[in-house]
C-alpha cells in the first residue's frame, strides 16, 4: 500500500518551529507496511494543501495529512475539496468538552463546536490525549487522514485508531513477481515504459516498480491479499496486465520473486 504525507504550517517552512511529526509517522507507518511515497510541507494556505492534495491523487489513493487543521479552519478545506457537507458531530463535541475539561485547557463551546464539523462520512477518531479529533474520509476511491497539530495528539490518535485503520487496509498474504525485460525495452528507455504501463505504475494493490538489476530493467511487482495464495492470484494476473501493455516481444523472462 502506498500513501503520501502532507505537513500543513506556516511555522515549519519558515523555519520558526523544527517539523519532527512526518519521521515519527512515516516510520510507523513504513512498520505497518504502508509505503510512504513522499512527505509534503505546506504553508497553511488554502490554494496551496489543495495543490498538495492534487500532487498526491495523482500517484496515491492515500493521503495523511497534520498540523494547522486546529479549531476546524481547514475541515472547510476539505469539505469542499471533496465536495461534501460540514456535519456537526454531538458526540465528538461532547467529548472534546470532557476532555478540555479535564486537561483545564480553557475553550468556549463556539470554539469546540467549530472542531466537532467532519466533512459527511467522515470516520472520527476521539483524542484521548488531548481534545482535537482526528478522521477519515474515504471517498471517489480516495483515503484522507486528517491529524491534529500537536505530537502528542498525533501519536495518541495513531497508536489508539490509525494502527487498527492500516491493519484491515493491509493484508497478512504477501507475493512477488519480477517481470525481466530484454534490450528492446531497454532501448525504449524509463519514460517510454511508464508511459506504456499507463495507470498500472498508480495502483497501490499490487504496487509496481522499475529497477535495473544487472544489466537489464524489471518489472518488481508486490501483491497483498488475505492469503499468499490469493496474493500470487492476484500478482499474476497484473503481471499479465504488465506483459500485454510492454508488449511480449520486450520480455527476457518472467518469474516468483521473493519478498
Amino acid at each position: 500500500m502506498k500513501a503520501d504525507i502532507i505537513c500543513v504550517g506556516t511555522e515549519y517552512i519558515t523555519g520558526m518551529l523544527p517539523e519532527s511529526n512526518t519521521g515519527y509517522l512515516a516510520g510507523r507507518m513504513a512498520e505497518l507496511d504502508v509505503n510512504v511515497r513522499r512527505i509534503t510541507l505546506v504553508g497553511s494556505y488554502d490554494e496551496e494543501i489543495k495543490k498538495a492534495l492534487d500532487d498526491s491523487y495523482q500517484d496515491v489513493y492515500t493521503v495523511l495529512i497534520t498540523g494547522g487543521i486546529g479549531y476546524g479552519r481547514n475541515q472547510n478545506i476539505f469539505a469542499d475539496y471533496f465536495l461534501k457537507k460540514l456535519i456537526f458531530s454531538e458526540k465528538a463535541f461532547a467529548h472534546m468538552k470532557k476532555q478540555a475539561e479535564k486537561s483545564g485547557v480553557k475553550t468556549d463551546d463556539v470554539q469546540l463546536k467549530s472542531l466537532a464539523e467532519f466533512p459527511e462520512g467522515a470516520m472520527i477518531f476521539d483524542n484521548y490525549e488531548g481534545y482535537v479529533p482526528g478522521y477519515v474520509l474515504e471517498t471517489d476511491g480516495k483515503t484522507l487522514i486528517v491529524l491534529p497539530f500537536l505530537s502528542t495528539d498525533i501519536k495518541a490518535i495513531f497508536e489508539d485508531d490509525i494502527v487498527g485503520y492500516f491493519y484491515k487496509r493491509v493484508s497478512i498474504g504477501k507475493a512477488g513477481m519480477k517481470i525481466i525485460l530484454n534490450e528492446k525495452a531497454e532501448k525504449k528507455g524509463i519514460r517510454e515504459l511508464l508511459s506504456s504501463l499507463g495507470d498500472l505504475c498508480k495502483s497501490e494493490n499490487p504496487s509496481l516498480d522499475i529497477v535495473k538489476e544487472e544489466k537489464n530493467y524489471v518489472l518488481k511487482i508486490r501483491a497483498v491479499g488475505p492469503t499468499n495464495g490469493d496474493a500470487m492470484i492476484l500478482a499474476n494476473l497484473f503481471a499479465s496486465d504488465c506483459c500485454q501493455k510492454i508488449g511480449n516481444d520486450c520480455i527476457l523472462n518472467i518469474k516468483e520473486d521473493a519478498i
